[in-house]
């Protein structure tokens, strides 16, 4: 994680500098090298907590910054969990899952 020192510090990403201080995905907008927000959550701008993302969604990749970016779980797959990264398990043997399950039956 890297903290910004001051207010004129640049975003080495972008060349960009920042009007806030603070950390890379909770005060300022995020890049997706140095954000901190992790996999299985997002961080809305001048959030201070992560907010994880739903059963039946996941999300595999760091620095997501709204809801909508939590994938819903593809048909024959669950996620039983908040803030999950992948998949909980295929469905069980004999059942169907349609994409958003948070059930293996």
């Amino acid at each position: 994680m890297r903290t910004l020192t001051n207010f004129a510090d640049t975003d080495p990403t972008d060349d960009s500098t920042t009007s806030v201080s603070g950390n890379f995905g909770l005060d300022v907008f995020p890049n997706l090298r140095d954000h901190y927000c992790a996999e299985g959550y997002f961080c809305m701008y001048g959030a201070t907590e992560m907010t994880p993302c739903l059963k039946g969604t996941y999300n595999p990749v760091r620095g997501r910054k709204i809801e909508l970016e939590c994938k819903r779980i593809e048909p024959g797959y669950y996620v039983s969990t908040i803030a999950a990264s992948a998949a909980t398990g295929p469905c069980d043997p004999g059942y169907y899952c349609p994409e958003g399950s948070t059930s293996s039956k």
